[in-house]
């Protein structure tokens, strides 16, 4: 057990991130499981570290299983139950920490459930905020265009138009353009460092075939 996947994972979190996953853990809405109450409770006491000896599988049975004979099938699918749970507790947390996807996905809900007041009021409360927000980043465009789109697909549902349609192609453009931009200069280090040249560099085609000097002066002028 000192080496599976499980504990690796577990090795990684904070003193915070211990109690909270307690908390998860121990919460009837994401595990039901007793036996799972009974593993964590055998192995938490070697936080942070788990490096103890005791931490193998057969002496971990014996407790969660107490007077049962050890059985390599049972422990490997409390194993990986009590793993899969761990993987849930790190995707949670991340999504707490992504404020954008929130709203996405909060967004996606009123769109399904065709809650077009409530989606307006916070389509337009999100896009106060990222135009608030200090411009040049490829994310910034994206995540406005992709609210923008949800907006399209909105007017769409009730057969209207929206010019919303206009500022969506300018959101996608802008991170097009910035994301080419760092990535052609990234390929420009193995032009210069590595003397490689890559044969159908489509990059180099698109911008040699379009007059960028207008487009960006177009941009200016937004």
């Amino acid at each position: 057990m000192l080496n599976t996947h499980l504990i690796k994972i577990l090795r990684s979190f904070s003193k915070e991130e211990l109690t909270s996953f307690a908390d998860f853990i121990y919460s009837p809405f994401f595990n039901k499981s007793k036996t799972v109450h009974k593993l964590w409770e055998a192995i938490k006491k070697y936080a942070p570290g788990f490096e103890h000896a005791d931490l193998e599988k057969e002496k971990i049975f014996a407790i969660v299983f107490e007077g049962k004979e050890y059985n390599y099938g049972t422990m490997k699918n409390l194993i990986h139950s009590f793993t899969q749970l761990t993987e849930k507790f790190l995707e949670i947390s991340i999504y707490e920490k992504d404020k954008f996807q929130q709203t996405y996905n909060s967004l996606t809900y009123c769109l399904s459930k065709y809650f077009p007041d409530l989606f307006r009021k916070k389509f337009d409360k999100s896009i106060i905020e990222l135009e608030n927000l200090s411009e040049g980043g490829e994310q910034h465009y994206l995540y406005k265009y992709q609210l923008q789109w949800m907006s399209a697909a909105l007017t769409g549902l009730e057969s209207k138009k929206d010019m919303v349609v206009f500022r969506q192609a300018e959101s996608l453009i802008c991170f097009f353009l910035i994301h080419l931009f760092k990535i052609k200069h990234n390929i420009m280090t193995f032009y210069i460092e590595d003397n490689f040249i890559e044969e159908n560099d489509l990059a180099e085609m698109f911008l040699k075939n379009i007059d960028m000097n207008k487009i960006l002066e177009g941009i200016k002028k937004v």
